[in-house]
């Protein structure tokens, strides 16, 4: 699945960030971030920092990307939530959570 294929209507692996998703669809409208922050009423540094995947997407700022980029705020909640979930099993995995003895309850 090439990067011009994301959409809310197909899906998107865990691994990518929402913010690789965000930069497609501001490519495919030829917005820059500044342009979007400035539609979205958020600064360019939270624009930039969810593309870098520094910034989380809170519901606000899905409720933002929703009305800008015609999309459900869901879309944007569910790439959000997929891609951290994703992070959280990666370092729980790297880590190996010791196994649970019940025998020192």
């Amino acid at each position: 699945m090439g990067e011009q294929d994301w959409s809310e209507n197909r899906p998107i692996p865990a691994h990518i960030p929402p913010g690789q998703v965000l930069k497609v669809q501001l490519d495919a409208r030829g917005w820059t971030p500044k342009a979007l922050a400035e539609i979205i009423n958020k600064s360019p540094k939270v624009v930039k920092g969810i593309i870098e995947a520094r910034t989380h997407i809170t519901p606000d700022i899905a409720i933002r990307l929703a009305q800008a980029l015609d999309t459900s705020v869901e879309f944007w909640l569910t790439l959000e939530v997929n891609y951290r979930l994703h992070l959280a099993r990666r370092r729980i995995r790297a880590h190996e959570l010791a196994p649970v003895s019940y025998t020192h309850l």
